[in-house]
């Protein structure tokens, strides 16, 4: 009996664990500008507020929208403009002319549906 309760148990615990998948509140797993920079759009579901841009490896520095009852949320940091439409979950990317040689990344963190998402930003 208690074989069955430790296999039952095993098994019941493998199902919790692999129905756990990764939040992502976009319609893409990453944004990639060329050198040139530009402009892109993404989509995430209406409502969404709270949008930082942090450097990609660490939290320091982010820049926040400040709050706002309006429905269109911006926020700039280093070479990257985001724009959010809370209305349409509508998300305008600008990026700067990229003249460093160098791949540069960011990343966008914010809230939909109280749950926290975050996408990377590349640049070439």
């Amino acid at each position: 009996m208690k074989k069955i309760i430790y296999i039952l148990v095993f098994v019941l615990s493998i199902l919790a664990i692999s129905s756990c998948e990764k939040y992502n509140p976009f319609d893409v797993e990453e944004v990639i500008f060329p050198k040139d920079g530009g402009e892109m759009v993404i989509h995430t579901e209406p409502g969404g507020y709270g949008i930082c841009i942090y450097n990609s490896d660490n939290n320091e520095n982010p820049a926040s929208a400040p709050y706002s009852v309006d429905w269109i949320e911006r926020v700039s940091k280093d070479w990257l403009t985001v724009e959010l439409d809370r209305n349409n979950g509508k998300i305008t990317l600008s990026a700067e002319q990229n003249d460093t040689g160098k791949q540069r990344r960011l990343r966008i963190n914010m809230m939909v549906q109280n749950r926290g998402g975050m996408i990377p930003v590349i640049q070439e």
